[in-house]
């Protein structure tokens, strides 16, 4: 028969019973701005329905990433990349993701 180890038990509930709440890590307001700002600027500017077709994603869902609190999700996120063309992801988040060549 396996023993647990004295106090192993104990251990468990402690961790069991904590009251810390982990938050959720999300997308945030800057990817949100630079999602809605892009939409709306390009010509002509699409609505979100538009975009969220493009996308292949649900109204719903792109509402979550505009306003900054989706769950970050990188297919989600490389569609909407492909479809503004600016980087949603890593540094200088809302720059060209394709710039033109000189």
């Amino acid at each position: 028969m396996f023993q647990t180890p004295q106090g192993e038990g104990q251990r468990l509930t402690k961790v069991d019973r904590s009251d810390d709440i982990v938050k959720v890590k999300t997308v945030g307001t800057v990817v949100g701005n630079a999602i809605r700002d892009r939409r709306q600027k390009m010509t002509p500017p699409l609505k979100q329905p538009e975009l969220a077709s493009k996308a292949y994603i649900s109204v719903p869902v792109l509402q979550t990433y505009e306003n900054g609190t989706a769950k970050p999700e990188q297919k989600v996120l490389g569609a909407l990349e492909k479809v503004l063309g600016i980087k949603l992801r890593g540094d200088n988040i809302g720059a060209e993701k394709f710039p033109k060549k000189a």
